[in-house]
């Protein structure tokens, strides 16, 4: 589906399934030049697509406006200057998707969490890049990801991801990613209590400066083995 001419939208006020019949069978393609796919009808469940080639401010693949869920989809090759694959707000949920390859001139190469109570679940997030925060993923506010696999990320700060506000990383192995501060995660919440690294392995990162494998400000690392990652100063864990 060429997209390039405008984007997919699931208006306000309507409740939609779009699900492809053969997974990752059928694509939603931006063609560069414009954002794919805009989901802000509550409640609305889009699954199976390839979502790829979008372009614009944020989200450059998904936005995903209102409670809604994003499921098995493969979301590469989009470009914004946030979110690039997928910016997802207030209760909206990404599950069982991969997010690949995708590139942010800011932050959240991968995904950007911009609302409170987002989640992100048993996903696959891997060779994003963004320029500034979470090469990976970035969470701008409270929200949950879980049992996800945040492998070959970069950016500036977080090449995996950067929780900067009560944010929680639980379940989850942070793997081959580089930043010049928190190589595998940077995580700095406004209360400790909430802001987490919770039963994660986060292994074989590299930071060019600080905590190659974690660099946790205002945060708690909890029974997560950090190990075998690679700075300057505090291979493996900063705080």
């Amino acid at each position: 589906y060429d997209q390039s001419g405008g984007t997919l939208l699931i208006p306000n006020g309507m409740t939609l399934t779009l699900r492809s019949t053969v997974r990752h069978g059928a694509i939603l393609d931006g063609g560069g030049i414009a954002q794919t796919l805009n989901v802000v009808g509550a409640d609305s469940l889009v699954a199976g697509f390839v979502i790829r080639n979008g372009q614009y401010s944020s989200g450059g693949g998904a936005d995903l406006g209102c409670p809604c869920t994003l499921l098995d989809c493969w979301v590469t090759g989009n470009r914004a200057t946030i979110g690039a694959g997928i910016i997802l707000h207030t209760n909206a949920i990404v599950e069982a998707c991969i997010v690949e390859s995708n590139t942010a001139s800011d932050a959240g190469g991968g995904i950007y969490m911009n609302g409170h109570q987002g989640q992100v679940l048993n996903c696959t997030i891997r060779g994003n890049v963004a320029s500034n925060g979470g090469g990976g993923l970035n969470s701008a506010k409270a929200g949950t990801v879980s049992n996800c696999w945040i492998s070959g990320n970069r950016a500036m700060n977080g090449g995996g991801g950067m929780l900067s506000s009560n944010c929680m990383l639980i379940n989850s192995v942070v793997v081959g990613n580089e930043a010049s501060h928190g190589g595998g995660i940077s995580s700095a919440g406004a209360d400790a209590a909430k802001a987490a690294v919770v039963n994660c392995t986060v292994v074989g990162n590299t930071a060019t400066n600080q905590g190659g494998g974690t660099y946790a400000i205002q945060a708690q690392v909890i029974n997560t083995i950090v190990y075998f990652n690679a700075a300057p100063i505090d291979s493996d864990l900063f705080s």
